[in-house]
């Protein structure tokens, strides 16, 4: 919440800038659910941006779902539950709208 805060102010003072949320999950599930969820992860970042004053037309949400990992958790049963974690997020790109 409080990185999403500090987003939201950039994105009022740069009303130019339009953003994709990539929404990521764990190793764990199979991956057509991993992809329903990572969207939906994006999407629930989405809706807070939303409720926060940011125009939704600015915002587009792609499920990644398990992928681009930012550890080695790659096998469910060699993993902690922190590295889990680690690779259940959202990641943003943020471009100027031309």
């Amino acid at each position: 919440k409080k990185e999403l805060d500090i987003l939201i102010q950039i994105l009022k003072e740069r009303k130019e800038r339009k953003r994709i949320i990539f929404g990521y999950t764990d190793c764990r599930g199979k991956n057509s659910y991993n992809l329903i969820l990572g969207k939906k992860r994006a999407r629930s970042v989405q809706n807070y941006l939303s409720k926060n004053g940011i125009n939704i037309k600015r915002i587009n949400t792609i499920g990644k779902g398990a992928t681009n990992y930012v550890n080695n958790c790659y096998h469910a049963d060699q993993c902690t539950e922190a590295e889990h974690h680690e690779n259940r997020r959202c990641e943003f790109e943020i471009d100027d709208i031309k």
